[in-house]
């Protein structure tokens, strides 16, 4: 008996099957796994617009030569979860391209010629979890951000990103990854990140950073990962140091570092607290380049307020010496006190008000030896007076006593005279 009709039967069976389960797929496309399509190194200029399994779940389109996606480019593929536009020459999108795909969870578009992407392009893919918009050279951030809730993973990396609006986040409250390395950035708005306490990951490397505010980092309290490496900070301060302190990796390696001793509080703050491992290397000056910055304890820098410094670490970490003076030298990288100096006290924020009192008593001292002075000298005033007072009415009273003598004398002369005067007249 012949089995070859039974075979042909099986064959057909499971082509049908097959069909039905797959569908069929685009000539320029493989699709071998269900719900896949691998349309890679195709030489597509727009995506096929029939062919696909309606339930088709991931599409990988990179590669090829897509210029740009308008309204119906994925229309009649609304089950996507997965769709790879990467390294393609798209350079326009529409507002409504995403629209139908309402399951999407993944979109890369990476290596591609996008100039902007209007603020409610992706405000219908409420699952969007994933996205890349990396290597678009000329790529601009809309300043309302984009609408995109549960997004956890955002590359920009590599954009020539210059300015970034303060609201550019807003909308991404569940943000865990956030790439900006590798752009134009100078500085950053304050109020940048402030919608991203949920970020994990934060990456700023090689960009054109010079001064960065402690306070861009002081809503990332989940913050576990920040990378500054290769801009151009030069220097930090000790409220900076404070806010990433508690970072679990902070890269800030190939700055331009300073070790001098205006940098000598920061790498003593830092020298003595556990949590923190800042490894950088020196850039000026040149006779210290490229040596480690800890080359700064060998300067001799004398330290400023001792209470100043520790105060903004946390204050379970923060240690000082009470005989510590300013002719001290800077500490050594240990990060415990020495067990032989017994008088080794915590500094904490009551030395402001210790300060306070201290000023209150030099005044009150101040006045106390003003009040003084006023009173002797009152006093020498009044007893000088008194000394002078009886000469005074001698002096009075002989002054006086002269001047009636001279009036009597006067007065007899006048007499005299008219007595004269009438013995004259009668002879």
């Amino acid at each position: 008996m012949s089995y070859f009709p039974l075979v042909v039967l099986a064959s057909a069976f499971l082509a049908i099957v097959v069909t039905s389960v797959m569908g069929q797929c685009p000539l320029q496309c493989s699709c071998v796994v269900v719900h896949n399509a691998d349309c890679t190194k195709s030489y597509l200029s727009v995506i096929p617009q029939s062919g696909f399994n309606q339930n088709l779940t991931n599409l990988n389109a990179s590669f090829n030569k897509i210029t740009n996606l308008s309204q119906d480019s994925l229309r009649n593929i609304q089950e996507l979860t997965h769709l790879n536009l990467s390294y393609n020459i798209i350079s326009s999108i529409h507002s409504e391209a995403f629209m139908t795909l309402k399951h999407l969870n993944s979109l890369d578009l990476t290596r591609n010629y996008v100039d902007s992407i209007d603020s409610g392009t992706f405000m219908y893919n409420k699952k969007l979890e994933w996205l890349s918009l990396a290597n678009n050279p000329t790529f601009t951030l809309p300043n309302k951000g984009f609408h995109i809730p549960n997004l956890l993973f955002w590359n920009l990396s590599h954009c020539s990103i210059q300015n970034i609006h303060s609201d550019t986040f807003k909308e991404m409250g569940k943000l865990r990854q956030l790439y900006l390395n590798n752009n134009k950035i100078v500085s950053l708005n304050n109020r940048v990140f402030r919608y991203l306490d949920q970020l994990q990951t934060l990456d700023l490397c090689y960009n054109a950073l010079k001064n960065i505010d402690a306070e861009v980092f002081s809503n990332l309290s989940k913050l576990r990962s920040l990378f500054l490496c290769h801009n151009n900070v030069s220097r930090i301060n000790i409220t900076f140091l404070h806010a990433v302190i508690t970072i679990g990796k902070v890269d800030l390696e190939g700055n331009p570092w300073i070790c001098d001793c205006d940098s000598a509080n920061v790498y003593s703050s830092c020298a003595k607290n556990n949590n923190c491992n800042l490894n950088l290397t020196c850039e000026f000056p040149d006779g210290l380049k490229q040596r480690h910055w800890s080359v700064i304890d060998d300067l001799g820098c004398k330290p400023t307020t001792v209470s100043t410094i520790a105060r903004r670490l946390p204050e379970k970490e923060t240690t000082a010496t009470t005989d510590q003076t300013e002719e001290s030298k800077w500490p050594t990288m240990s990060s415990e006190p020495s067990e032989e100096d017994p008088e080794v006290t915590k500094v904490t924020e009551d030395s402001e008000e210790i300060d306070f009192w201290l000023w209150i008593m030099i005044a009150l001292i101040s006045l106390c030896w003003l009040t003084c002075v006023f009173v002797i000298t009152l006093g020498i005033n009044t007893y000088l007076r008194k000394c002078r007072s009886p000469n005074v009415v001698q002096g009075r009273s002989d002054f006086g006593q002269q001047q009636t003598e001279e009036s009597e004398t006067v007065f007899h002369s006048s007499q005299v005279e008219q007595r004269d005067v009438g013995n004259v007249t009668s002879q």
